[in-house]
């Protein structure tokens, strides 16, 4: 499931890459707008997420249309320099 896949980016960007800066956005594209905080993400919080099913995200079934100019507010008054969108159809 996502957690899974959640946990393998996390762990991969902190133990491969060294990256100790990472957020996760809840809600789908609504979390980039929708006034919920990211969660920040550590190898510890995801050790054991992947033995439970759906996502600790959430999620939501719409693409990004009309999210574009809030997407790119967030990513640039947080310094993001990175971005992993998964998910099903809608995910771009």
């Amino acid at each position: 499931g996502l957690n899974n896949v959640i946990k393998e980016i996390v762990l991969a960007l902190n133990d491969l890459y060294g990256v100790t800066n990472i957020l996760g956005i809840r809600h789908g594209f609504w979390g980039f707008s929708d006034g919920s905080e990211p969660l920040h993400l550590t190898s510890e919080f995801v050790n054991e997420i992947d033995r439970d099913g759906g996502t600790i995200l959430g999620s939501d079934r719409g693409g990004m249309l009309g999210y574009e100019e809030k997407i790119l507010e967030f990513i640039k008054d947080r310094g993001v320099k990175m971005l992993f969108i998964i998910g099903g159809d809608g995910s771009h």
